[in-house]
């Protein structure tokens, strides 16, 4: 019986080892799961950053392509804004020759030869998105015209230019120089 007893007590220690055993199996189960859990989150939180990075990365490729065509367009317009500048006194010239020999009849063959001339170089401007502020009798708009003086002048509405002294140009929609204007104004009325 004491074989019985051995036996069972055997029985009884190997079955309580077995539990405990199941029990610290269980417990290191349940602790490698949370640790497969946490890095899963952590591997997935990792991954959505990197995701972020590559779109801002993207997004910010797709802005410096746009600046830099903005820029290449910019440069391409309005490179020659300096050479354009400095031509435009060429025409003041040739029109202040024209002017001056229109005063002698006699002088007819040179007087064609100049129009001809600044024929040829208002083309040259127009090709290369030149074109003249010529605002005569137009309101006075401060971006496109210098004022050089105001004078008095019933016949016309305030802020309205009455003589073009210099003309202005536009390199396309940019002021290369603004238009030289004398500009009226109303006369005050008189009271009776």
């Amino acid at each position: 019986m004491e074989n019985k007893k051995d036996h069972s007590q055997k029985e009884t220690e190997v079955l309580d080892q077995v539990s405990e055993t199941e029990t610290e199996t269980e417990e290191e189960l349940t602790n490698i799961q949370v640790q497969e859990k946490t890095l899963e989150e952590t591997l997935h939180e990792e991954v959505n950053q990197l995701k972020d990075k590559y779109l801002r990365a993207e997004a910010e490729i797709q802005n410096v392509r746009k600046m830099a065509d903005q820029q290449t367009t910019k440069a391409r317009l309005y490179g020659s804004e300096s050479f354009a500048k400095e031509i435009l006194s060429l025409g003041d010239n040739l029109e202040r020759a024209l002017d001056s020999l229109n005063a002698n009849p006699n002088l007819k063959t040179a007087i064609e030869g100049i129009e001809l001339t600044l024929k040829a170089y208002e083309k040259i401007l127009e090709n290369q998105g030149i074109t003249s502020i010529n605002p005569l009798k137009e309101k006075f708009n401060a971006e496109q015209h210098q004022a050089m003086t105001v004078i008095e002048d019933k016949n016309l509405d305030d802020n309205t230019v009455k003589e073009v002294i210099q003309k202005g140009y536009l390199l396309f929609d940019r002021v290369l120089r603004p238009a030289m204007v004398i500009v009226s104004k109303k006369s005050p009325s008189k009271i009776k």
